[in-house]
């Protein structure tokens, strides 16, 4: 997977300057196209890589994938940010309610 560099003289907000990535990294999204809270998160990831003929390993790893128990769902979101600087995850409206135990922790809850 590959993220694409902001642009020379990317123009940032003081919101985002005074983020705890700095200035010198915008902020970055996530939408995610596959979210579920499952108890079997290899089992489940393992069928949505043989339904599109893919690796598990590179599934589980993909930033639109978003797949596991709360608190497994909850290290992967904080493990993409401090990797790749993720500072917003988009799951599809269908799902916000039932995101909302991972946004719950991730608040501190």
């Amino acid at each position: 997977m590959a993220l694409l560099a902001p642009p020379p003289g990317w123009p940032l907000d003081p919101v985002v300057a005074s983020s705890t990535h700095g200035p010198s990294r915008p902020p970055c999204s996530a939408w995610v196209c596959v979210a579920a809270i499952v108890a079997g998160a290899p089992g489940f990831l393992t069928k949505v890589a043989t339904h599109h003929g893919a690796d598990r390993v590179a599934v589980a790893e993909c930033v639109q994938i978003l797949v596991g128990s709360v608190p497994e769902i909850v290290d992967t979101i904080e493990e993409r940010r401090d990797r790749w600087g993720l500072s917003l995850v988009v799951v599809p409206a269908a799902k916000a309610e039932e995101f909302g135990p991972v946004v719950e922790r991730l608040a501190g809850g």
